[in-house]
């Protein structure tokens, strides 16, 4: 019953990105929350298809589940065509537990991580979307007007409005070279 923009970044616009900054990824693994995240991974799926990823979503009920499922990935990939989301979810995603275990096997691995967390980037993550505060305001006073004016159903939709962080270092390590052009499209 109520209308917004979730704090969760497009999935659409992170597969363009992925495609960007690493074109030879074709296969993208997210272990997410179902109780919270469905919602993103089914959006995920129809953007997967339409980028030509193959998208496998791995559900984890908690921290020990989700650490299981990062565990055997890890075991098992290896090189540069797969990648790993790490997706804004306390389950999935804990700062302390997961991702320094999934950051460390990535630069052994030569794996391409994602996020929609800056801060994923600075600690090693190849690229990460975060909220254009500006212009997400912008959209959001959009939103209201057109709900007024319209009988139109209330809805939440994904961050469209984005900047993106990128970790020049783990691109060197993953052998990814960006032109002039590219890095000026970089926020961070």
């Amino acid at each position: 019953g109520v209308a917004g923009i979730s704090q969760s970044a497009d999935p659409n616009l992170l597969f363009q990105n992925l495609k960007n900054l690493a074109p030879q990824v074709s296969r993208v693994i997210v272990v997410y929350n179902q109780l919270t995240n469905n919602w993103l991974v089914e959006l995920a799926e129809i953007a997967a298809k339409n980028a030509d990823i193959k998208l496998e979503a791995l559900p984890a009920k908690d921290l020990r589940e989700a650490a299981f499922h990062y565990r055997e990935l890890l075991s098992q990939l290896n090189g540069e065509s797969n990648a790993i989301w790490l997706l804004s979810d306390k389950v999935a995603t804990d700062d302390k537990v997961i991702l320094p275990m999934v950051l460390e096997a990535a630069w052994d691995k030569h794996l391409v991580v994602f996020s929609s967390n800056p801060a994923h980037a600075k600690r090693g993550a190849l690229f990460s979307l975060y909220p254009d505060n500006f212009a997400l305001g912008k959209r959001l006073v959009k939103m209201s007007e057109e709900i007024d004016e319209t009988s139109q159903k209330k809805r939440v939709e994904p961050l469209k409005d984005l900047q993106v962080a990128v970790n020049l270092r783990t691109a060197a390590h993953l052998g990814l070279n960006y032109s002039k052009r590219q890095q000026k499209e970089f926020h961070l």
